[in-house]
């Protein structure tokens, strides 16, 4: 009975950025991230994705279960965002910048967004329909607030869509899966 005895009890299911608040006040001040030169702790994260996330909420008028595309470099500022789009109870759908921009409409499309996070090396593209959302001027033009009675507010659980990723399936266009 030992020898096949492989239940592990992980408690309770939550999201992703559940643990990642969890682990956050485990250890505040260890590297979250190492992107290159830069680095992060946990707190700074969370507090960046916070700050991201009550802008999304209060000042792009983000909902629960709204899809927000994001069109971003492999950064720090991707892992914030990807966060702040969970925590204000969003839907993340990651965009490759070097789609060409018929299959970003054809994506766009697919999941009825309107909001789309750009990095600053990736503001070029911006789409003239969509609520388009700088993470950089966000984040460079941060003020001390109160979140937590705002975000924690915000219903979000494991059955909200987590994210949605895009195939090219069979006929080449992109489809879009959406993942818990």
């Amino acid at each position: 009975r030992k020898l096949n005895d492989t239940h592990v009890d992980y408690g309770p299911i939550r999201c992703a950025h559940h643990h990642f608040i969890k682990h956050a006040q485990q250890y505040p001040q260890k590297l979250a991230m190492v992107f290159e030169d830069q680095s992060i702790t946990y707190t700074e994260t969370l507090f960046y994705a916070q700050q991201v996330a009550f802008d999304l909420v209060t000042e792009y008028q983000v909902c629960p279960n709204d899809v927000v595309v994001q069109l971003m470099e492999r950064s720090i500022e991707l892992v914030i965002g990807i966060l702040a789009i969970w925590m204000s109870g969003a839907t993340y759908a990651p965009i490759n910048p070097h789609d060409p921009i018929a299959r970003l409409m054809t994506c766009m499309e697919q999941t009825n967004a309107k909001h789309i996070i750009f990095h600053s090396s990736t503001s070029h593209i911006s789409v003239s329909s969509y609520s388009n959302i700088r993470i950089n001027d966000i984040i460079n033009d941060m003020t001390e607030r109160d979140l937590i009675e705002i975000l924690s507010s915000i219903p979000v659980s494991p059955e909200h869509i987590s994210h949605i990723v895009f195939t090219s399936g069979s006929t080449g266009k992109p489809k879009a899966v959406s993942i818990e």
